[in-house]
């Protein structure tokens, strides 16, 4: 809310950091019969920016915290998932045919990671289609605006390159997660533990490679290997994934919080040091 009253009428005020800017109205002190909660999507790395981390005061008077991280005390990952294998029979077709033997890569956030420095050197090894803001431009339009579009296209490529946009611990967005009902294999690049998520050969691993190069030599070699390209395909078709949680879940989890806390406040550490 803009409500300025409004931030000394309520039990409990959520305090999302990434959305911290200058004109955003930040009160001195916590008033003692609120709670005051940390809650964040994006990994460290994007949260912070020098006003939010050296102007903002209030890093130091939150009560509870919700991110995506498992020692908070909501745990709430924005694009989590649950993965589990079918008995969905599939048939036999080729999975491969009539693909383009090239890499995927959609993306518009060109600095943050360091993947578009890993992709420039993987060209090199193996054909690589960028599109988005960084490449050829957006995708049918606007990448999640047409989905029905979107698919299709993907679908075109027979890796797709689902490479975040920061390398943190826990951290995953929708980029191989989307991947996951479509005909193309993605190649996942970022720090969670992708086998536990997404289930066992189910896509390739860029940090199984000791460089852009091995990784090259294997994408090539699995595009003339129709067998084995197509043992990948139907293991990933095969999983069925449910997100662990809608919009209104993480509201009704806070309130179960603040209400077992009964106004009991413990003031956290800075959370420049928890999310830094």
């Amino acid at each position: 809310t803009n409500d300025q009253n409004a931030m000394y009428q309520t039990d409990a005020v959520l305090f999302r950091a990434f959305h911290v800017i200058q004109d955003s109205y930040m009160p001195a002190k916590r008033n003692e019969n609120q709670t005051w909660i940390f809650f964040e999507t994006e990994p460290p790395f994007r949260t912070w920016n020098s006003f939010r981390w050296y102007n903002a005061t209030i890093w130091d008077q939150m009560n509870l915290t919700i991110t995506y991280a498992p020692d908070s005390d909501i745990v709430y990952e924005m694009y989590g998932v649950t993965c589990n294998k079918t008995k969905k029979s599939l048939d036999q077709k080729n999975y491969a045919k009539s693909k383009k033997n090239v890499a995927l890569l959609v993306v518009s956030n060109c600095l943050s990671s360091g993947r578009m420095a890993y992709v420039k050197e993987l060209q090199k090894h193996y054909p690589v289609d960028i599109y988005g803001k960084c490449g050829k431009g957006e995708v049918c339009g606007h990448y999640a605006a047409n989905w029905t579009c979107t698919s299709k296209f993907l679908e075109k490529y027979k890796f797709y390159l689902a490479f975040e946009n920061s390398y943190c611990k826990n951290y995953y967005t929708e980029k191989v997660i989307k991947t996951m009902a479509l005909e193309t294999v993605p190649v996942v690049l970022g720090l969670p533990n992708y086998t536990k998520i997404i289930g066992e050969n189910t896509h390739i691993n860029a940090r199984d490679f000791m460089s852009p190069k091995q990784l090259g030599e294997y994408l090539h070699k699995l595009s003339t290997d129709d067998k084995a390209y197509n043992e990948i395909m139907r293991k990933k078709l095969q999983m069925k994934c449910t997100h662990n949680y809608r919009n209104q879940d993480i509201l009704c989890d806070l309130c179960r919080e603040l209400h077992d806390r009964k106004g009991q406040r413990i003031t956290l550490p800075d959370m420049r040091k928890f999310w830094g």
